[in-house]
């Protein structure tokens, strides 16, 4: 046993300000689900989200309040927990917390299809976003969608909510690709593309596919 009470203990969380942050530690049930999802720390929220599922209606209302988060991971996961349930209320949630955030799915990838062409497009929380394309019949793999995949190329995506689009550019090996998607009411990220290479412009329609990574 330490002998000094305001020493970290096994399962504290230390602040950055060399506070000790013991409330989940501390307390059990939901009011320690509670406690976490006060903690400053991003990851411990995001742990709280999922423990805060079990305890029916009163967590599911604590996962309800996470959407408005002021962090987009934590939004997002709530986002991907109440998005498995059918309730008519939850949906309802939903909608207006996609019009308010509109969010870019993460546990998947836009794909477009042009005769045997197929080109993928990848968001990542972080702001990442990257593109993979290949032949003949695709069998995605989850290494595709790994940031530092060689057949892939990368940029930095970034959200305007009130134009309702998602502007990104990518980086090719010959030189850049600028983009402008929207989502259209298929729930399909249509997007407008422009080459610094060419000066050739295209409009694609990417369909979501929820792949595990």
């Amino acid at each position: 046993m330490s002998d000094n009470i305001n020493q970290p203990g096994e399962y504290d969380a230390v602040l950055g300000n060399g506070l000790t942050y013991t409330g989940a530690a501390v307390l059990g049930g939901i009011e320690g689900v509670k406690q976490r999802l006060l903690a400053p720390e991003v990851s411990h929220r995001i742990a709280a989200l999922t423990q805060a599922f079990k305890y029916g209606r009163e967590g599911l209302s604590l996962v309800t309040q996470a959407l408005d988060d002021c962090d987009i991971l934590v939004r997002t996961q709530a986002y991907e927990i109440l998005g498995n349930i059918k309730a008519p209320d939850i949906k309802a949630k939903l909608d207006e917390f996609h019009k308010k955030y509109y969010l870019i799915r993460f546990d998947g990838a836009y794909q477009s299809v042009s005769g045997n062409f197929y080109n993928y497009i990848k968001f990542y929380p972080d702001y990442t976003v990257i593109e993979v394309s290949t032949f003949d019949t695709p069998k995605p793999f989850s290494a595709w969608f790994e940031k530092d995949y060689e057949d892939s190329y990368s940029g930095y995506y970034v959200v305007d909510n009130e134009a309702n689009n998602v502007k990104f550019s990518i980086h090719h090996i010959f030189g850049t690709v600028d983009y402008v998607g929207e989502i259209n009411v298929k729930k399909n990220l249509v997007i407008e593309s422009y080459s610094h290479v060419n000066s050739y412009r295209a409009r694609k329609e990417y369909k979501f596919m929820k792949i595990l990574l």
